[in-house]
């Protein structure tokens, strides 16, 4: 479906483990998973070597991520160094090193979770180096998904800025007796409660309101009004305009 819709993809390696380092102090990266133990290493490779040989084909796949969460190490290192011999064309994405910063080569990108506009802008203003990835922004719990227009502006002000990726597309709960249920209406424990509930589309897959504030802002059609003219700009990065219709109307 993404290959028909022209969506892009950044296709990550099946690693999360931010269990394992959260709340460690001094060298966490020789104690955390998978971190720098030998053991760890040949498992690493092969879950990233498992997803490439699976998704290498699909055009709409534009990055490999080394994972999630997983802080930074050798055998994450490792897995980069695999997927710059294998791969010649996309760029290799890694969140986690970004907690460590001597690990910062092993992602051909600065990538961030959750940083706030005034400090994205900070960055970018000092640093050119490499494009600027929020892999994980704008939470959508409840009545949230706010600010959203100060995140977007700053794509129009850096070049290297590209945005990032809502965190999440919809709610996941499960229908039983006409109602949504959540963690711990099962009398399921450990739970996360609703927090798994931060979607732009409810669990029934019906629109919330923050879609129409999304749809907005990326809208690949623009317009800039004053007082002699109306420019149309055109954000699409392979097709003009052709297949619109555009009605002005002037109301006095």
């Amino acid at each position: 479906l993404c290959d028909k819709y022209g969506i892009l993809v950044m296709d990550e390696t099946a690693i999360e483990t931010h269990g394992t380092w959260m709340n460690l102090e001094g060298e966490k990266e020789d104690r955390c998973l998978p971190g720098n133990n030998i053991m760890y290493r040949d498992f690493t490779i092969n879950r990233g070597k498992a997803m490439y040989e699976r998704d290498k084909n699909y055009p709409c796949i534009i990055s490999f991520s080394l994972g999630n969460e997983s802080y930074a190490g050798k055998n994450l290192e490792a897995l980069y160094n695999y997927f710059k011999d294998v791969e010649k064309e996309r760029f290799i994405h890694y969140e986690g090193c970004f907690n460590n910063q001597k690990y910062l080569h092993i992602s051909d990108v600065y990538s961030r979770m959750y940083a706030k506009p005034h400090e994205i802008r900070k960055y970018l203003k000092k640093n050119k180096n490499k494009p600027y990835i929020l892999c994980e922004f704008s939470h959508s719990m409840g009545n949230s998904t706010g600010n959203f227009d100060e995140y977007m502006a700053l794509t129009d002000e850096f070049k290297n800025y590209q945005g990032g990726y809502i965190w999440d597309f919809v709610d996941q709960g499960i229908f039983k007796n006409d109602k949504m249920l959540y963690g711990g209406d099962f009398k399921d424990y450990p739970n996360d409660g609703n927090f798994s509930a931060d979607g732009l589309l409810f669990a029934n897959r019906k629109v919330s309101p923050k879609v129409n504030v999304i749809k907005y802002y990326y809208s690949n059609i623009h317009f800039d009004i004053n007082k002699n003219k109306v420019t149309i700009i055109n954000k699409n990065n392979f097709i003009d305009t052709s297949y619109l219709y555009f009605n002005l109307e002037l109301l006095l």
